[in-house]
């Protein structure tokens, strides 16, 4: 395998890293919305603990479809987090 091969299946994984951790984020984010809009307190503490770098669903040697006509709707990423530290 040649150095470009290399390098191109190299930057084409972290692609693909990159799309699986934003996918997690986008999940993640819709699911706080919805513990928040049926009464959670979602606080910054838990939050904090929370990693987009989840892997125990992706089938590693599995082929995936994609969709492409699939309509997302975009990420709402405003979110009012309760903070339990006190600043003053």
């Amino acid at each position: 395998m040649g150095y470009c091969v290399a390098t191109i299946r190299g930057k084409m994984g972290h692609l693909v890293a990159n799309c699986l951790i934003f996918h997690n984020v986008y999940s993640i984010t819709r699911i706080l919305h919805e513990l928040a809009e049926g009464g959670y307190d979602v606080d910054a503490e838990t939050v904090a603990m929370l990693s987009p770098y989840i892997t125990g669903h992706v089938k590693r040697f599995r082929n995936y479809t994609l969709d492409l006509d699939r309509s997302i709707p975009s990420p709402d990423y405003s979110m009012a987090i309760r903070s339990n530290n006190c600043i003053g």
